[in-house]
């Protein structure tokens, strides 16, 4: 009898190894090695009195009122989801409603449904934060769930917003957007390089700039548009002063995000927490700032700029999201990705080939601009969606916690 129990054994060891052989030489976006370094993780934040900002001891109630409603078997992933979704669709749902460079056409509650979604999302957003050791889920899927939702949304945060604060000329908000896309990268590229959550150094810090956004759609909603347009000196307004504080504050959190950069990480020699060198997540910012200058020089974008925006957003959340995999997996992130693709194929085309100029003048192709826009937008969304769709697969079999919903403890006899 034992000796059967022993060739069981055996035979189940034997299937295993094979398994993982499998598994190992399977295509995979996360590594073997990778998936096993997750149940080493942890988040680590920096002390509670460096997190405390201006409007934590309103949004901090807040978040534990709504993990109080929550049943048990919620997870702070779907907390996150819903939370993205609706904001994404008050979103689109203003940007649709509202007009570039003019007195805008849409109704005041536009602008108020924005305004209060904006701040619900960040209500929920504490509430996720509270959520991430919940028992029955992995803090590392919930972890990276939760700033994948953050980091794809970025961009759905400051459209809008410009479109409330009346911005005029696409220029600027091309400018604005790289900003606030380049200060998510940057916090997640600190992130990676320390392995630690590092909030603002002050009294200001993401909730305050989030906030800083829902007042814009509020007083616009409340007050009306002219606002924004009240000349206070030399021909400039009332929404470029709010335009200069927002973009300071931008460039204040990326300095300081640079600097915590330069001091190094834990590993040897100051590396990063995967071992690499702390300059190694450049290649990919550079990349999409490339891009994003490219379509600025073009024609196509002056007809569409706020659909190509939020195109580069997509590309800007998908290289953030490979950051945020590489800080919970303790792992090296892949410089290129094929979501760069068509943004180098649209540089080399306009400045050596030219092809899309001769297959306008040979088809004649009236709305070849429209096109290409959307074709470019629908492949960075689903590239995205299909990569961080994968990770939460692998991840979520691999550590046996449920994506949504968390798993009840097993019955033990």
């Amino acid at each position: 009898m034992s000796l059967k129990r022993v060739r069981s054994g055996v035979s189940l060891a034997r299937l295993a190894v094979e398994a993982e052989a499998q598994a190992a030489l399977s295509p995979r976006c996360i590594t073997v090695d990778a998936l096993k370094r997750l149940h080493e993780y942890e988040m680590q934040l920096a002390t509670t009195s460096e997190a405390k900002t201006a409007l934590s001891p309103y949004l901090e109630p807040l978040g534990s009122k709504v993990v109080d409603l929550l049943p048990e078997s919620v997870t702070p992933n779907l907390l996150s989801m819903v939370a993205f979704v609706l904001l994404v669709l008050a979103s689109l749902n203003l940007i649709l409603n509202s007009r570039l460079g003019a007195e805008t056409d849409s109704a005041a509650s536009v602008h108020l449904i924005y305004g209060v979604t904006l701040f619900l999302h960040q209500v929920a957003d504490v509430a996720a934060r509270k959520l991430v050791h919940k028992p029955g889920t992995s803090i590392a899927l919930n972890v990276f769930f939760r700033q994948t939702c953050n980091t794809t949304v970025v961009a759905f945060l400051i459209i809008p917003a410009m479109l409330s604060l009346q911005i005029a000329s696409p220029t600027i908000l091309w400018v604005g957007t790289l900003f606030g896309l380049a200060t998510c990268y940057m916090a997640e590229w600190q992130t990676y390089v320390t392995g630690k959550f590092v909030p603002a150094s002050g009294r200001v810090g993401v909730s305050e700039t989030v906030a800083m956004l829902a007042i814009i759609p509020l007083v616009t909603g409340t007050v009306g548009p002219w606002v924004w347009k009240i000349e206070l000196y030399s021909g400039y307004c009332l929404c470029h002063v709010v335009l200069v504080v927002l973009v300071c504050r931008a460039m204040g959190m990326i300095a300081e995000h640079w600097t915590m950069i330069l001091d190094g990480g834990p590993g040897d020699e100051g590396t990063t927490v995967a071992g690499t060198a702390c300059l190694s997540p450049l290649p990919p910012i550079v990349l999409v700032v490339a891009c994003a200058y490219q379509l600025l020089t073009s024609e196509t974008y002056e007809h569409m700029p706020i659909v190509a925006l939020i195109g580069v957003g997509f590309l800007s959340a998908k290289v953030t999201t490979k950051l945020i995999v590489g800080h919970v997996s303790r792992s090296p992130i892949r410089k290129f990705d094929a979501i760069f693709t068509p943004g180098i194929g649209m540089m080399i085309n306009n400045n050596i080939f030219g092809i899309w100029t001769y297959i306008d003048d040979v088809l004649d192709l009236d709305q070849k601009d429209a096109v290409f826009i959307y074709l470019l937008v629908a492949f960075a969304f689903l590239n995205h969606a299909g990569y961080t769709c994968t990770i939460l697969y692998e991840m979520s079999s691999h550590l046996g916690s449920g994506v949504f919903f968390a798993k009840p403890p097993k019955k033990t006899d």
